[in-house]
């Protein structure tokens, strides 16, 4: 019979000697052989598992005899093979020696012969060393014979060492996601949960041994007993079952009775594992609201004669799961859980909560650590570890005293930092989490508000003229940021409207501005990855008799990225007045002011006049500040140097005396100048 390692020896086996023979056979007197341990207990069996025991042998008889009763030991017959213990340091000289069983069931001495002195009725050898080997097979029990000779007129009732085999054992293996249950499910108040249900995977009982605890299945089995119908049995833990009350009394209830359960494991001879029919199990959820630890039952196959390995399955405490709340923002009414780029978590207020609780046996305090992490699965609407930055220089807490379910203190979420960057991208969020000695914390949520996504409006040209007949004006939508990386459009949702007294209607000639534009509404579109669009419409400002400043056109829009609306800042659109217009023109820098057709390519250094008409004559001295080459054509400005016809430039195709040049318009004229190289 093949051995493969040492056992371990387990308790509760039960010895079965041989008959003892009569105490007198004819003239023959009975010598009754035992196992007894080092303090003389006596030892019927045990386990494969055992490893090293330290035995002995005892020789009894009924009577004290008269003189001296010699008696020889030694190893008989049994199912058990005796082995052979092997030195492992046998080609090391100058090491101790190792000695191991290296093969059979058993490895040992045989002990000393003894005596039974006159006037004496029992004996015992001196300790041998018995050393026994695990094989991992599922088998019969085997035994030891131990017997012996006496002299003449004597016969030895032979002793019976039962080695139990702890490889016939059996384990319920049930899908993990069945060894941890929770007593309550969200939003339930009563009933029962139960387990198993009908998508309850078909689980297994595989046959093994148990050594110190932990079950190892074997690896063949010769045990020919078919152990079809046992039932499984539920054995209280930590939590109570029961198979009657359904009180709410205990933390499990099942809703068969213990002994008539039709539930059955079979595992065909010789095999290593079997089925049984799925466990439907209810568990009691009253809704008690006492935080409490976990608590554990156990499954197992009742096999009467194996080892009976207990699976655990834990009861999960619905109310000592704590629940966080965050308010971003104290003094606004509600909580509060947007943060924009750039803030800080000291200001983000964290509570904490036990759900359901209205109690707490828990006997010394729970301190709640906080977190904050990135979503899992990554994916569109979640913040990265680019998004925000979580390094406290002490840890953020939040504690619960013994047996109280009121916290003792809030936290803020200080080391916690927005980063602020110029991309635009759609509010994303981020977990505040937690957790203590009773598990995780059930996570809030945060958001991140992206003011780069935040939208100014502008309009070209920066005003529209009275009696300028219809005009142009192009609206672009722009955000903050100075890149994108926005996957779908953003449509911008603008109205023009008239303000400053001004009124926006059609016809035009009843009303200061008309447009182009049904209900004065249009939408700017912002592509893909793009961080602005454009459109354009049309505008005609009638002339009329009025003297009138401050009136305007106002562009304004609304418009939201990823489902969160985004500010959009509006552009104003100042309607000139006919009457304090003032029109631009270039002339020759001559006495007669001739207009200026253009300057030569190749003419060196040239002085333009610049002229600036207003409507009407000014009331006051009115400088008009022009800007010189500042923004369109086709010229390019560059740089240039030397004087008069030898000017030349290196760069570009002009240069400028000055950026800009100042036009005065005297009071009560109508026009000025000024030159310009």
């Amino acid at each position: 019979m093949r051995r493969l390692g040492l056992l371990a020896l387990a308790a509760g086996l039960v010895l079965s000697l041989l008959p003892a023979a009569p105490a007198v056979v004819g003239a023959q007197t009975t010598i009754t052989f035992s196992v007894v341990d080092a303090s003389g207990n006596a030892v019927t069996s045990v386990g494969e598992d055992s490893g090293s025991k330290v035995l002995r042998l005892k020789a009894s008889v009924a009577s004290a005899p008269s003189s001296n009763v010699q008696i020889r030991f030694n190893f008989l017959s049994g199912t058990a093979t005796q082995g052979v213990r092997i030195n492992l340091n046998r080609f090391d000289p100058g090491r101790p020696p190792r000695l191991v069983c290296n093969s059979g069931d058993y490895c040992a001495r045989e002990p000393w012969n003894v005596t039974i002195h006159r006037n004496q009725r029992s004996v015992t050898s001196n300790s041998f060393t018995m050393d026994l080997r695990s094989d991992r097979i599922t088998e019969e029990h085997e035994t030891i014979i131990f017997s012996g000779t006496g002299p003449s007129g004597y016969r030895v009732a032979p002793a019976t060492l039962t080695i139990t085999d702890q490889d016939r054992a059996v384990k319920v293996v049930v899908p993990s996601n069945y060894l941890v249950l929770s007593e309550l499910k969200e939003g339930e108040s009563s009933g029962f949960i139960t387990y198993g249900k009908g998508n309850f995977t078909t689980p297994k009982a595989i046959v093994g041994g148990v050594t110190n605890g932990v079950f190892t299945a074997s690896t063949s089995s010769t045990y020919s007993q078919n152990i079809s119908d046992k039932q499984i049995r539920i054995d209280s833990g930590t939590a109570t079952v029961s198979h009657s009350d359904t009180s709410g009394a205990h933390d499990i209830y099942h809703q068969h009775d213990h002994y008539n359960d039709p539930l059955s494991v079979t595992i065909n001879a010789n095999s290593l594992s079997g089925t049984f029919t799925p466990i439907r199990l209810s568990l009691a959820t009253v809704t008690d609201g006492k935080v409490e630890p976990d608590e554990i039952f156990y499954l197992r196959v009742d096999v009467p004669d194996w080892t009976q390995y207990k699976t655990p399955i834990t009861v999960k405490d619905a109310n000592s799961r704590v629940d966080l709340t965050v308010d971003a923002d104290s003094e606004a009414m509600g909580n509060q859980d947007v943060l924009t780029e750039g803030d800080s978590g000291s200001g983000v207020s964290v509570s904490a909560s036990f759900w359901n609780a209205t109690s707490s046996v828990i006997s010394s305090a729970t301190v709640v650590t906080l977190s904050a992490a990135a979503e899992t699965p990554a994916g569109a609407g979640k913040a990265t570890s680019a998004d925000f930055t979580y390094a406290p220089s002490t840890a953020n807490t939040i504690s619960f005293p013994a047996r109280s379910v009121t916290p003792s203190d809030t936290a803020t979420l200080a080391g916690l930092t927005i980063t602020d960057d110029a991309i635009v991208e759609g509010p994303e969020t981020f977990h505040v989490g937690g957790s203590s000695a009773l598990g995780a914390a059930r996570a809030s949520v945060l958001t991140i508000y992206d003011d780069d996504a935040d939208i100014e409006l502008e309009v070209s040209p920066s005003s529209v003229f009275e009696q300028a007949g219809s005009q142009q004006v192009t609206v672009t939508a722009r955000f903050k940021g100075s890149s994108s990386v926005l996957t779908s459009a953003t449509d911008v949702a603008v109205t023009v409207a008239g303000a400053g007294g001004a009124s926006l209607g059609c016809p035009a000639n009843t009303n200061d501005a008309c447009t182009s534009l049904t209900n004065n509404q249009m939408t700017v579109s912002i592509p893909a990855g793009a961080t602005s669009g454009s459109d354009t419409f049309m505008v005609t400002v009638p002339e009329d008799s009025t003297s009138e400043t401050g009136e305007k056109l106002t562009v304004s829009g609304a418009a939201s990225v990823g489902g969160t609306a985004v500010s959009v800042e509006s552009a104003d659109l100042p309607i000139i007045d006919a009457g304090t217009r003032v029109d631009l023109s270039l002339h020759e820098a001559t006495s007669g002011e001739a207009a200026l057709a253009g300057i030569a390519e190749d003419g060196g250094a040239e002085t333009v006049r610049v002229k600036a008409t207003a409507g009407a004559a000014v009331t006051s001295d009115t400088t008009i500040s022009v800007n010189v080459g500042a923004t369109g054509g086709t010229a390019t400005l560059g740089t240039c140097s030397g004087s008069g016809q030898s000017r030349s430039c290196a760069s570009g195709d002009y240069d400028r005396g000055s950026a800009t040049v100042d036009v005065t318009i005297a009071s009560g004229e109508t026009s000025g100048t000024a030159d310009v190289t």
